[in-house]
Formats: C-alpha cells, sequence, structure tokens
C-alpha cells in the first residue's frame, strides 16, 4: 500500500513475464525465479490487476511443485487467494 500511496503505478515493464517459466530448468533457477514471481504476485494483486494475479499464482504454484515444496504452502490459503482475487480493501 505504501508504494501505491507513493505514487507508484502498474507497469508490466517491472515483472518477469509468465512466458519465461519454462526457460528455468535447473532448481537454483526456479528458486530463484520462485522468489521473483512471487514479488510478481504481489505487485499484480497490490495493483488489482485481477488475471495477472492469477498468472503469477498458477506458475508460483507450478514452480513450488517442481521444487517439490508445494505442500509446504497450506492449499487453504491458495485456495482462498484464488476464490477472493477480486475483493479488495481500499
Amino acid at each position: 500500500m505504501l508504494m501505491k500511496h507513493a505514487g507508484a503505478k502498474y507497469n508490466t515493464e517491472f515483472l518477469n513475464s509468465v512466458d519465461n517459466a519454462s526457460k528455468y530448468t535447473t532448481s537454483k533457477s526456479k528458486a530463484l525465479n520462485l522468489g521473483v514471481y512471487s514479488a510478481d504476485l504481489s505487485f499484480a494483486s497490490m495493483f488489482d490487476q485481477s488475471q495477472a494475479t492469477l498468472k503469477y499464482l498458477s506458475v508460483t504454484k507450478k514452480l513450488a511443485d517442481d521444487l517439490g515444496i508445494l505442500n509446504a504452502i497450506d492449499k487453504s490459503i491458495v485456495t482462498r487467494m484464488e476464490k477472493n482475487i477480486n475483493n479488495r480493501i481500499h
């Protein structure tokens, strides 16, 4: 919210394209980009970009699954995020 109040604008040039996800083939590159995509997910969500948020949620889930850590994420949280993607408190 601090970014929005400071006047930051949503700009896709700041984000790593979800199309790049298939380029990450090593565990190291997947882990690094899981972090990048998680930040991008937060950024898109913060600016109410529902479609982008869903895409970034999907790619982060896939990378986490590829790394064998998806089960470490509480599935109820992911489900709740997906259901409430358009419910924003401003």
